[in-house]
């Protein structure tokens, strides 16, 4: 079965902006220093998608489990994957994700 919104899906990109807006309204979140990511959930399946499209999936098995214990059954949420080290977000970190090497020493949490 497909996913009801299809693969890939672009998010609206921020733009930048002399000033804040301001008024009821209006809500603010920092920006992590992480990856941008759309997560796919089709019942038991996860897709991990960047914001350009590219696959992320088998990168971050390991979210897996986490993402269906707290995701709908059918969604598909626009978020950030962080990597955090001893002393806070850890950049390096997450994009030694992307690298050959042994992905089991790193610690990746949505």
């Amino acid at each position: 079965m497909g996913f009801l919104i299809s693969r890939p899906t672009m998010p609206m990109l921020s733009r930048a902006q002399p000033l804040l807006p301001s008024g009821p309204g209006w809500l603010y979140e920092p920006k992590y220093d992480g990856f941008r990511a759309l997560v796919y959930r089709d019942r038991e399946r996860i897709e991990i998608d960047s914001r350009n499209g590219k696959v992320l999936t088998s990168y971050f098995a390991d979210l897996a489990p986490a993402l269906r214990a707290a995701l709908p059954s059918q969604c598909v949420l626009d978020g950030e994957i962080v990597a955090c080290g001893s002393d806070g977000l850890d950049f390096e970190g997450l994009s030694a994700r992307l690298s050959p090497g042994d992905p089991a020493k790193q610690t990746v949490t949505a």
